[in-house]
């Protein structure tokens, strides 16, 4: 189990700064990701919410340790 969570800590390491950074930033952060289309404002920070959510529901995984997940 200790390789599971040593692997989640990977996906915590991107989603949350990810999702922060796409809903604080959008247009920077796709910058910064190379994207060479315009989405407007409103489709990067909806996913960068999605990141967001799904990033604190995986430290929470990890900080309760929930083994059965």
């Amino acid at each position: 189990m200790q390789r599971t969570h040593m692997s989640l800590y990977y996906l915590i390491g991107y989603l949350i700064p990810g999702g922060t950074a796409l809903l604080t930033f959008p247009q920077l952060t796709l910058k910064l990701f190379f994207s060479n289309t315009d989405y407007g404002d409103v489709l990067p920070r909806l996913v960068g919410m999605l990141m967001l959510a799904l990033g604190i529901i995986i430290l929470q995984v990890v900080r309760h340790r929930l083994e059965a997940l």
